[in-house]
């Protein structure tokens, strides 16, 4: 049980945690009523009176002071209510947000697992398709020296395989190469067999210089030439495009088989277009035209364009490859033919 003096410790110790305006009320709400008594005992009236009075005002204060602090209790309250509720729905949207964002990233994942899957196997049936194509390849020519590789900037096995194909269906007396490498080599095995030729063209020094040593290496000379032409300007309907030295080819006629793989793109924008326009006078009645990079905007763009422009020159279905196959007719005299 707890004795008074614990009590009065006790009292003292909230009295003295209190805010001191409302330490000042309690005081003076104890201290008047005490003077008050007091007076009115030794029979003093009227100042007992006044505390009284005073005591009723006292109290009247702390009334106004408690509804006062009841009143800032329940605005902080609600303050505090509203904060919590504010922050609770900042956290819940970051929350939503932060699963759909989640979510969204899993789905990326997912699609790029699948494309990468899909592109594994779309690479591994390429693979095994340009093998093929080697290996018939292989069976058909016996090279006298190392091949050079395929792909890249060079024409696919699979190019290469239908290539020598229409070679051996048309077994052309001329044919005009732009762009030499790997395909000029091969070439060159194929018109050896039937005493055809081959004239192949390059824009870069260098790169015809080793093109140069590969025909030389397989025994090709008699039949493959390799001419270094330079891009020079050429205008065809008011546009400007990059396209081989015209002295390189002026001396041709009757081409009957054209590898269109080049220039380069390097060469600018729609830079294979001006084949047709300058070889047409100089290819013979009937001739093959083999466009390669057709799956290319700029080279889809020129094969509408010729067909468009160029009496006698149509499309023909390929078998493999990601080049355009066009036949050529002289039905017109649009563009006379070359004297002999």
């Amino acid at each position: 049980m707890t004795s008074p003096s614990g009590l009065s410790r006790r009292a003292i110790a909230r009295f003295r945690r209190l805010p001191r305006r409302q330490a000042l009320l309690l005081a003076g709400a104890v201290l008047l009523p005490a003077v008050a008594l007091v007076g009115s005992v030794a029979g003093i009236l009227a100042p007992s009176i006044g505390l009284l009075a005073a005591l009723t005002v006292l109290n009247l204060v702390a009334v106004v002071q408690m509804v006062s602090v009841a009143q800032r209790h329940r605005a902080m309250r609600s303050i505090a209510e509203q904060m919590q509720r504010r922050v609770v729905a900042a956290v819940e949207t970051e929350r939503l947000a932060g699963a759909e964002r989640h979510q969204s990233l899993v789905d990326e994942i997912h699609s790029a697992v699948n494309q990468l899957g899909r592109r594994i196997v779309s690479l591994q049936r390429a693979q095994l398709q340009e093998t093929e194509a080697l290996l018939q390849l292989f069976r058909n020519i016996t090279p006298r020296a190392p091949m050079p590789s395929a792909g890249d900037y060079a024409l696919n096995p699979t190019d290469l395989l239908e290539l020598v194909f229409l070679l051996e269906q048309k077994q052309p007396t001329l044919v005009l190469e732009l762009g030499s490498g790997t395909s000029t080599v091969w070439i060159g095995y194929v018109v050896q067999r039937y005493g055809g030729r081959l004239i192949s063209v390059d824009q870069d020094r260098e790169y015809a210089a080793r093109t140069r040593s590969l025909v030389t290496a397989h025994r090709l000379d008699g039949v493959v030439e390799v001419r270094e032409a330079p891009l020079c300007p050429i205008t065809i309907d008011g546009v400007e495009f990059s396209w081989y030295q015209r002295e390189a080819v002026e001396d041709l006629s009757d081409i009957d088989f054209v590898l269109i793989d080049g220039p380069t793109a390097s060469a600018g924008a729609g830079a294979r277009f001006p084949a047709m326009h300058v070889l047409e006078p100089r290819l013979a009645d009937e001739a093959m035209i083999i466009l390669d990079d057709a799956n290319r905007p700029d080279e889809q763009e020129a094969v509408v364009k010729w067909a468009s422009s160029v009496s006698g020159l149509a499309r023909q279905p390929s078998i493999l490859g990601r080049h355009a196959v066009l036949s050529y007719v002289r039905t017109a005299p649009a563009l006379a033919k070359l004297p002999s």
